[in-house]
C-alpha cells in the first residue's frame, strides 16, 4: 500500500471538502449559492459597486462561441481580483427554444445558462440574469403583429427561467428584458403590460422568487424615454429596480461622425439629477445596466467622461455595469487599466485626478520646448511621476507651481530621438488612479496609394491600404462624393457618401465633422493598415474622396485619398 505523508493527506482531505461544497452549491469561500438572505433593493445596489457584462458570450447569436471566447471560471475569478462585485450575463434565447405552444428551452442551454450563473454567484457577485438579444428578434413590440402570442411566448419563456433559478441565492436578480424596442407612448405601454405579466409569472413561481429582486426596463432602457412613459407594475412590490442604458453623447462615445474629444463636466450630474427625480416619483432605485466607450477616442477625453459618469451615478446612488470589450478575457488583461481604475475609484466616491492632456506630440526634428500641463487635483496631492521605476526629480526633471507642472526641455529631448512613444509617464496621486503621459515623436503618414478605383457596387472586399503611421494614430474618417452639384445655384456641393441624417447636418453638428464616418462600422486600423468597409464602397454614387484624419488632430495631420467608381 503507498504511503501518504501528513501533509497529502491534509491536502487531499481540504480538496475532497472544496470539491463537495461546489457541488452543493457552496462555493470555496462559503458563499452558499441556495441559501436566501433578503436583502432590500436598495442595500443591494449600495453593495453592487461597480459592475461589468459579460458580453458577446451567452448573448451571441446564434450561440456561444459565435461572437467571441466562451465563458470560464477564470473570467469571474479575473473580474473579481479587479475589484468589480457585480455582473450582468445577457442571455440571447430565441435560438435555444422549440416552437409554440411550448417554447420548450433546450435542456442543454439551459443548464449551461445555470452553469454560467452559478460561476459568478460562487464568487459572491451580484448577477444579473436577462432576455437579451431576443428583444428585436422576436420580442419586438412595437411591431403590432401578434402582440398576444409575443406576450404569451414571454411569459411561458419567463416560467422556465423563474422555475430553474427559482432556489439560487438572493444575489441573482431577474431582468425582464433587454433594451425594448420602439419609439412610441403606444410602444412604452406594450412593455408596462409586459413588466406587468412577467413579474406575475416571477412572483408566483415558487422558491425564492416571491422577494427576488426584479430589473424593470422602460422603452429602449433611454433614460427619456422611461421618464416619459415608463409605470412602476406595482406599487406594493418593494423588490423591484428601475434600469436605463446610456451611451450619451452617442457621437462620442461611438466615434461617430468624427467625435473624438468631450470635457461637459456638468452633463451626467444634470443627467442623472432628473433619473433621480423620477426614481423617486416612482419609489425604485436604479440600476444602469449598460455604458461605456465603446471605441477609440482621445484618452484624456475617455478617462473623464467614464469619471464623470460613474462619479454622477455614485451621487445619486445608482449601480453602474460597464459594457465593451477592453477586458481581454483569455489573458486576463485590461486593454486600458487607467480606465478601470477610474471606474473603481468613482464607484467608491474616490477622487480621481487628472493631467490635461494624455499625450505629447513632438515633430521629428523640431526644435522641443518646456511642456506646461495642468493638474486636476480635485482635492488629492502629486505624490511623484515615474518613467517605468524611477521617480522623476522635481526640480530638474519638472517644476510644480500649485496645479500648473513644467516638463523641463532638457528632460524630454533625450526620450524623444526616434518615432513612437519614446516614454510613457505615470503619475501617481495620493488616492485615485494613476495617470498616464506619452511623450510622442512624429512625422506625416504615408498611405501605399492615395488614389484608387473600383467597380460600381461590385466591392466584394473591404479596402485595405498598407500605411507606415510615422508615430500617428488613425482618428476619424469623412467620405465626401466629388461630383455633386447644387441643381439651384449650380456650384460643387460635396455631399457625404452615407446619406444617414446626421450627415445631412451643418458640420458642427454634434461637433463632429460633415460627411463622418463611424468607427468599427465603416473604417478601422492595425498596426498596419488603415481599412475602408465594402458596405461603405457599395454606398457610392460617385468618386469620392476620404479624408483620413490622424492624431495628433489639432495639427491636421490628415491624407486624402480619392476612390473612383469605374
Amino acid at each position: 500500500m503507498k504511503k501518504f505523508s501528513r501533509r497529502a493527506l491534509l491536502l487531499a482531505m481540504f480538496m475532497g471538502i472544496i470539491a463537495s461544497l461546489l457541488v452543493s452549491g457552496v462555493s470555496a469561500n462559503g458563499k452558499d449559492i441556495h441559501q436566501f438572505r433578503y436583502v432590500d433593493p436598495y442595500t443591494a445596489i449600495s453593495q453592487m459597486g461597480a459592475g461589468w457584462n459579460l458580453t458577446n458570450t451567452l448573448d451571441a447569436i446564434p450561440t456561444e462561441g459565435s461572437w467571441g471566447p466562451s465563458a470560464t471560471p477564470k473570467n469571474f475569478d479575473d473580474i473579481k481580483a479587479a475589484g468589480f462585485k457585480s455582473v450582468r450575463i445577457p442571455v440571447t434565447w430565441t435560438h435555444h427554444m422549440g416552437p409554440a405552444p411550448d417554447y420548450l428551452i433546450d435542456p442543454a442551454w439551459m443548464d449551461r445558462v445555470s452553469e454560467v450563473v452559478d460561476m459568478a454567484l460562487e464568487r459572491g457577485f451580484y448577477v444579473v440574469l436577462n432576455v437579451h438579444h431576443d428583444s428585436w428578434e422576436w420580442a419586438n413590440l412595437s411591431d403590432k403583429t401578434d402582440l398576444d402570442a409575443k406576450q404569451q411566448k414571454l411569459m411561458i419563456l419567463w416560467e422556465q427561467i423563474a422555475d430553474r433559478f427559482k432556489n439560487r441565492s438572493e444575489r441573482l436578480m431577474f431582468e425582464t428584458l433587454n433594451e425594448p424596442q420602439g419609439s412610441t407612448a403606444e410602444d412604452a405601454e406594450q412593455y408596462n403590460i409586459m413588466n406587468r405579466n412577467v413579474l406575475k409569472v416571477i412572483r408566483e413561481s415558487g422558491g425564492h422568487n416571491k422577494k427576488r429582486l426584479v430589473i424593470l426596463p422602460g422603452l429602449n432602457t433611454n433614460i427619456e424615454k422611461t421618464i416619459d412613459w415608463f409605470q412602476n407594475p406595482d406599487t406594493s412590490d418593494k423588490n423591484l429596480i428601475l434600469t436605463v442604458h446610456n451611451y450619451d453623447p452617442w457621437g462620442f462615445v461611438s466615434n461617430w461622425y468624427g467625435i473624438t474629444n468631450w470635457n461637459d463636466r456638468n452633463y451626467f450630474d444634470n443627467l442623472f439629477g432628473k433619473l433621480n427625480d423620477f426614481s423617486k416619483e416612482v419609489g425604485l432605485p436604479v440600476i444602469i445596466g449598460e455604458y461605456g466607450t465603446l471605441t477609440p477616442v482621445e484618452k484624456h477625453s475617455k478617462w473623464i467622461y467614464q469619471d464623470s459618469f460613474v462619479r454622477a451615478a455614485h451621487k445619486y446612488g445608482m449601480a453602474t455595469m460597464l459594457w465593451g470589450d477592453e477586458f481581454d478575457r483569455p489573458s486576463g488583461s485590461w486593454l486600458d487599466p487607467i480606465k478601470k481604475d477610474i471606474i473603481l475609484n468613482a464607484s467608491k466616491g474616490i477622487a480621481n485626478s487628472f493631467v490635461d492632456q494624455s499625450e505629447l506630440y513632438f515633430l521629428e526634428g523640431a526644435d522641443i520646448s518646456d511642456q506646461i500641463l495642468q493638474l486636476e487635483l480635485n482635492g488629492n496631492r502629486l505624490l511623484g511621476i515615474y518613467h517605468g521605476d524611477t521617480k522623476l526629480t522635481e526640480g530638474s526633471d519638472y517644476t510644480l507651481d500649485e496645479s500648473t507642472l513644467t516638463l523641463n526641455k532638457e528632460y524630454i529631448a533625450p526620450l524623444s530621438q526616434h518615432l513612437g512613444v519614446g516614454a510613457t509617464l505615470r503619475f501617481e496621486f495620493s488616492a485615485g488612479a494613476d495617470q498616464l503621459l506619452s511623450l510622442i515623436t512624429f512625422k506625416a503618414p504615408v498611405l501605399a496609394t492615395t488614389e484608387v478605383t473600383i467597380a460600381r457596387g461590385a466591392a466584394n472586399e473591404d479596402l485595405k491600404i498598407p500605411t507606415n503611421f510615422n508615430g500617428t494614430t488613425l482618428a476619424t474618417v469623412t467620405a465626401l462624393e466629388l461630383n455633386t452639384v447644387d441643381y439651384q445655384t449650380g456650384k460643387p456641393l460635396p455631399m457625404p457618401v452615407k446619406d444617414e441624417w446626421t450627415n445631412w447636418m451643418p458640420n458642427d453638428a454634434f461637433n463632429g465633422l460633415h460627411g463622418g464616418l463611424s468607427h468599427g462600422n465603416d473604417f478601422w486600423s492595425d498596426r498596419d493598415n488603415v481599412y475602408i468597409s465594402k458596405n461603405v464602397l457599395n454606398a457610392m454614387d460617385d468618386d469620392a474622396v476620404y479624408s483620413f484624419k490622424f492624431w495628433p488632430r489639432d495639427l491636421e495631420v490628415n491624407v486624402d485619398v480619392i476612390v473612383r467608381i469605374k
